[in-house]
């Protein structure tokens, strides 16, 4: 079942405040694994610490796009839970919610990560 959402709140929209949710819970996914990476005796460690350090510069670099993207569209995203994936939007005035199951979550923030991973070696 799809949400229904103001007609004035365009697809670009829905995907920026998902992503404003996403982008910094997988660019801490990465830091932890890289954290990690960093005390392992792996024979590629290199190999991998660099190709996580390259997946969190993209990632990165997309937080901040989306955040400009949000300011120009006059969206705010509000955590209302503190980490229960339930978050408060207003754009251009109208107000919503946006709640998400923890499984489903996951798998979607597996999805973006695999987009990731597929963009930095294409």
């Amino acid at each position: 079942m799809t949400q229904q959402y103001p007609r004035s709140m365009t697809e670009e929209e829905v995907l920026a405040i998902r992503n404003s949710i996403m982008l910094p819970m997988l660019l801490d996914v990465c830091r932890n694994n890289l954290e990690k990476l960093e005390f392992s005796g792996l024979t590629l460690k290199k190999l991998y610490t660099e190709s996580t350090q390259v997946l969190m510069d993209h990632i990165a670099r997309d937080i901040k796009e989306n955040k400009q993207f949000l300011r120009e569209h006059q969206i705010r995203i509000i955590d209302e839970n503190h980490g229960q994936l339930r978050y408060k939007f207003i754009v251009r005035g109208y107000e919503d919610k946006m709640v998400f199951f923890s499984d489903y979550f996951r798998a979607q923030l597996s999805i973006k990560l695999g987009e990731y991973v597929a963009g930095v070696f294409k």
